[in-house]
């Protein structure tokens, strides 16, 4: 079995989701962004993505973001903005 197959799931899959409190009720929303925060907290060296042969780690996928994040802030796009 190669390495890739025995990593199991990627960790991105169905995380922008409504999580249930025990009764059922929705509660929150988690988003890409709060896995991946969580994720770099926990486990900062584990693949978040793989791109061909070259793997990012949670970590390095949690500091690019909020790289691209400060440089759309310095240009004036504000949460809730569209960017294409």
């Amino acid at each position: 079995m190669c390495e890739r197959a025995r990593r199991g799931p990627p960790y991105g899959v169905g995380v922008a989701r409504r999580d249930r409190d025990t009764r059922g009720e929705v509660d929150t929303i988690r988003t890409i962004a709060d896995v991946v925060r969580v994720h770099s907290a926990q486990r900062p060296d584990a693949i978040a993505v793989t791109m061909g042969s070259r793997d990012l780690t949670f970590r390095e996928l949690d500091r690019r973001s909020s790289q691209v994040a400060q440089a759309l802030r310095a240009v004036g796009v504000e949460r809730g903005d569209r960017v294409a």
